[in-house]
């Protein structure tokens, strides 16, 4: 695994996907990727407690991970998501998985959705030095995200919209996001590994080159 500075992995994140959309080989190897790894995803299982409560528990569970009540943007049940998240692992390095909370007026059988969010939602130019007085008292901010005294990771900056939206371009802003709402995941290689970088970095010009014979 090539890993990036952090001015060259959203460059090499945008090639992954060009790759993926246009690339028959590519897109072949995000997919069989992303088969074996998510699969049929992680099912739910109810075990223990009261019959009749551990029923009630099960039916608001499948109205909600087995429906798109659990996806914020409305397209996906719990294991499309997971599928999602691996896919945009494979082509942008990692991916973000972001709790919104629900009040109980809004009609959900549990009070959260989940978003899945590309890296690019990832403020970078969020720095201790340049966002002076944003972190907490000892933090410091690394590449948008904020960590503690002792390394911990306490915050994401994250974009209110993707910065390549149309919309974007008039206003793009982000905003603090407590840790304990992001899950980060990624393929870590190496000690002290903040970020991840796109599985095709490796191998990206031979399997241009090797399309382009083809063709």
């Amino acid at each position: 695994m090539v890993v990036a500075p952090r001015s060259h992995r959203a460059r090499l994140a945008f090639v992954a996907r060009d790759m993926v959309r246009n690339t028959p080989f590519a897109l072949r190897a995000q997919t069989v990727i992303a088969n074996n790894v998510a699969g049929d995803g992680i099912i739910w299982k109810v075990t223990g407690g009261a019959k009749q409560r551990g029923e009630a528990f099960r039916q608001a569970l499948k109205a909600h991970f087995d429906t798109t009540a659990i996806d914020a943007n409305g397209r996906c049940n719990l294991y499309g998501l997971q599928r999602l998240v691996m896919n945009c692992v494979v082509d942008s390095g990692e991916a973000l998985i972001r709790r919104r909370r629900r009040r109980n007026s809004d009609g959900f059988a549990l009070p959260f959705q989940i978003e899945v969010l590309e890296p690019d939602f990832i403020d970078t130019s969020r720095d201790t030095f340049i966002a002076l007085g944003t972190a907490g008292a000892g933090n410091e901010i690394r590449d948008g995200i904020e960590y503690d005294a002792i390394g911990r990771r306490v915050a994401y900056y994250l974009y209110d919209q993707h910065p390549g939206s149309a919309s974007s371009l008039r206003s793009l802003t982000s905003r603090r996001v407590p840790a304990s709402e992001i899950l980060h995941i990624y393929r870590q290689d190496r000690p002290g590994q903040n970020r991840g970088v796109t599985w095709f970095a490796p191998i990206a010009m031979a399997m241009q080159d090797l399309d382009d014979m083809q063709d």
